[in-house]
């Protein structure tokens, strides 16, 4: 496949996907929060998902950030500094 049709295919099979889940949640309540069904899965502590849910925003920011083509000077610096320190903060501390 090219990687237009690639594309189109992956965006077709969300639009699928995501047409399933929501006709099938009309039926059935989603097993996570108060909802919670033994059986669905394996089952990690509010902490360790925390993490789990929170590190990619740390890190595919900072990673973009450092292997991206903007300009590295000293007001750019300062707001991915800023996001980087009040995120680690937020998600982690």
């Amino acid at each position: 496949m090219s990687g237009d049709k690639l594309n189109l295919f992956m965006i077709l099979a969300g639009l699928v996907v995501a047409t399933a889940v929501f006709a099938m949640l009309f039926f059935m309540k989603a097993p996570y929060g108060r909802h919670l069904r033994r059986g669905w899965g394996p089952l990690i502590s509010n902490y360790l998902a925390w993490i789990i849910m929170e590190t990619p925003a740390v890190l595919v920011f900072a990673l973009c950030f450092a292997y991206g083509t903007v300009p590295k000077n000293l007001p750019i610096l300062l707001f991915f500094a800023s996001w980087e320190l009040h995120y680690v903060h937020r998600a982690f501390i």
